[in-house]
């Protein structure tokens, strides 16, 4: 089986998609193999950098309504945070709450100066973080309020790597029905660079198609969701193997 490598650099791209980087147009010298042939594509390589913040516009939003028929939208400021520095970014948002970190739990407790309140789920997108379940809206007892999962900052275990050829792989928190070319473990802490290497070239797409000129990539988080690098640029090499179907039918 004879085949190509390819190696992408986010800037040296044709095009880019909602201004990210993330999500890449690349026009390649056409490949045109004979009608006997496909072509099936593996990620042989990729160098990631983790530049992209773990509280950001996709979780960065708290909707408080209190018992007094009022209610505040909180939006925090983008930005890597643990959980110290988290807390104290909060204290000086919500001035009329006491917030507090218990380590031993991990989880947050809330208490407002004079009023009961509720954490809205459907205003709200921060949940995860903060440390509740997205499913219900907790309300305080006694003008406090306690995290009913512990926190987690993690942000994304992934990097999700959708194309525009077709494929077989299945990423079930997708629900766009988009083609997933592979997934990648963010093997390193943020302000790190994720490196990848995959020497049996596993994990094939077959693209049923047996010319080429161009490929579009897209990196996304565990949801789906493009990835703001912040303007850092990536590369992924991309294997392509030239398979004759008609000599492998028996």
């Amino acid at each position: 089986m004879n085949n190509c490598l390819v190696v992408l650099k986010s800037d040296y791209a044709d095009r880019y998609d909602n201004t990210l980087n993330s999500h890449c147009h690349f026009r390649l010298p056409i490949i045109e193999l004979d009608s006997n042939f496909q072509i099936l594509i593996s990620i042989s390589n990729a160098s990631i950098p983790y530049s992209w913040y773990n509280v950001n516009t996709y979780n960065n939003v708290l909707r408080v309504d209190f018992s007094n028929d009022t209610n505040i939208s909180y939006t925090f400021s983008t930005g890597n945070y643990n959980t110290r520095t988290l807390v104290s970014y909060l204290s000086t948002l919500m001035t009329d709450f006491t917030i507090t970190y218990n380590k031993l739990t991990n989880k947050m407790l809330f208490t407002h100066s004079s009023l009961n309140f509720t954490f809205n789920n459907t205003y709200s997108t921060c949940f995860e973080l903060l440390g509740f379940k997205r499913t219900f809206s907790p309300t305080s007892n006694t003008l406090a309020l306690t995290s009913n999962i512990c926190c987690n900052l993690n942000g994304t275990r992934n990097v999700n790597i959708y194309c525009n050829y077709q494929s077989d792989n299945i990423l079930h928190a997708d629900k766009l029905d988009r083609t997933f070319l592979g997934s990648i473990l963010v093997n390193t802490t943020p302000t790190g660079v994720i490196t990848y290497e995959n020497p049996n070239n596993l994990n094939k797409i077959n693209t049923l198609i047996n010319n080429l000129n161009k490929i579009n990539l897209e990196l996304c988080d565990d949801k789906g969701r493009p990835l703001d690098l912040n303007g850092v640029d990536w590369s992924l090499g991309l294997l392509l193997e030239y398979y004759d179907f008609v000599d492998n039918t028996d």
